[in-house]
């Protein structure tokens, strides 16, 4: 059909999922194959470093877009959602 054409199933997912982590594992032990590097542009954010920049990112973005809307409310101002989302994009 064409949506099994078009789409992974479960086994393939599986499959993918199983083939990155081995390689985000041997690039994190500075593996190599047939003396290259293991490429994982768009894997960053799976291994150690990249999920710890990633988690950071997000609390301070967090932090920001909190910290406008309470200095929003405690200033008694109309919602600016503007004003949030300029102290979302600084972070």
């Amino acid at each position: 059909s064409e949506i099994s054409a078009a789409w992974y199933d479960e086994d393939e997912m599986e499959h993918i999922t199983q083939r990155c982590l081995k390689v985000i594992k041997k690039a994190e032990a500075g593996g190599s194959r047939m003396g290259r590097k293991y490429c994982i542009r768009g894997l960053e954010g799976h291994c150690t470093l990249g999920s710890i920049t990633k988690k950071k990112n997000r609390s301070t973005a967090r932090m920001a877009v909190l910290e406008e809307q309470d200095r929003q409310w405690s200033a008694n101002e109309a919602f600016d959602d503007q004003a949030i989302a300029d102290a979302y994009r600084k972070t």
